[in-house]
């Protein structure tokens, strides 16, 4: 049963990070003196914006401020951050398997992680940081 909706999702997953829509980067204004080369795709033009103002990033707000400024900036902003929400809801469905045991799971993300070229994951990996910090702290007691 795992296994079929593990190719579903894995279906999906090439069928999103493959799409039109992100394969070319369509800028909507201007990033300062960056040029974003549309002929790229989104993923690439944003390791490269963040190649070429990483000196300016000194703390992980910095990162999720150019994060936020790219996808503000690019005409598919949406969809790019779709396609990750989508990768965290295939890592989820194998995490949260009962069907499976640890050893599966592990090989399962690998194996979502290989599809993923290292402009992807390193976009993914900002878009988790960006996540994390917008979701609100819960309010700690002194018995917990």
């Amino acid at each position: 049963m795992f296994n079929s909706l593990f190719t579903q999702l894995i279906g999906n997953h090439k069928a999103i990070f493959e799409s039109e829509v992100l394969s070319r980067t369509k800028p909507v204004r201007t990033f300062g003196s960056y040029c974003i080369k549309e002929e790229e795709n989104a993923f690439s033009n944003f390791y490269k914006y963040y190649a070429y103002r990483q000196n300016e990033l000194k703390i992980i707000s910095d990162l999720i401020s150019l994060w936020d400024d790219y996808k503000m900036g690019i005409r598919d902003g949406v969809a790019f951050s779709h396609a990750f929400k989508y990768v965290y809801h295939e890592v989820t469905t194998v995490l949260r398997d009962d069907t499976i045991d640890e050893r599966a799971k592990r090989h399962y993300v690998g194996i979502i992680q290989s599809l993923m070229n290292k402009d992807e994951l390193f976009c993914y990996l900002v878009n988790l940081l960006q996540h994390s910090r917008s979701i609100p702290k819960r309010p700690t007691t002194a018995n917990s």
